[in-house]
């Protein structure tokens, strides 16, 4: 049971960690080079999503053909804002993206923006991708990483089987990493929203490292 929920947990923090890049991108890039085509390609996603759901027998059941093409006019005209040469072909929808940019690249993108930050916004997230997306991926693919030390103990049982489970340490590891990408990405929403709560989140950036000190036996002031 407890391998199941350890497992969970890393799927969980590599959708969080992608998801806090990809957030504080769309936050700190232009407008018109990031959120812009971001909101554009909504429709575009749904219209695809719907293109293959209405193949399924079952789902078709409860999907309706006037929507769909409802649907497909919507992308069309999201995709033409986007790309006035776009011909609204549904293989140009397909092949639509809202950005030509990977995972890595838009964080170091965005450390590009937020290098001059005083505040916690100056956190690369390049660090984070580095330390954990790749290991995550790999965990929950069953890649090789995921029977490295790192990751696994090994124990023999009484009746001689060798049984290989996660280490416990990663609840911890886990748990710590999670807060910090709370605290990072809450104040950046919120500051993108123009409310200023600077001396809430400088206070919880302080207890996250006096935490970590208790946790893992690490220097507070050693970032």
């Amino acid at each position: 049971e407890f391998r199941r929920v350890l497992f969970r947990s890393v799927a969980l923090a590599r959708v969080r960690v992608e998801q806090l890049i990809v957030i504080s991108y769309l936050i700190h890039e232009d407008f018109e080079k990031a959120l812009l085509p971001y909101l554009q390609q909504h429709p575009i996603d749904r219209y695809k999503a719907g293109k293959e759901a209405i193949k399924d027998p079952l789902l078709k059941t409860f999907l309706s053909s006037q929507s769909h093409q409802h649907l497909a006019q919507v992308a069309a005209a999201a995709h033409q804002a986007r790309d006035p040469s776009s011909d609204g072909t549904e293989k140009s929808l397909n092949q639509s993206k809202w950005t030509k940019l990977d995972l890595l690249s838009m964080a170091k993108r965005r450390d590009t923006l937020t290098k001059e930050k005083t505040d916690i916004c100056a956190h690369p997230l390049e660090t984070s991708y580095q330390a954990f997306y790749r290991d995550f991926s790999s965990v929950i693919h069953s890649g090789s990483i995921a029977l490295m030390p790192d990751f696994t103990v090994s124990e023999i049982l009484p009746d001689g089987k060798h049984v290989i489970f996660p280490n416990p340490a990663w609840t911890r590891l886990l748990a710590m990493t999670l807060a910090y990408w709370d605290i990072l990405g809450m104040y950046e929403i919120l500051q993108r929203l123009a409310i200023d709560k600077k001396d809430a989140f400088r206070h919880l950036h302080n207890e996250w490292f006096l935490a970590k000190s208790d946790y893992f036996g690490i220097d507070a002031s050693d970032p």
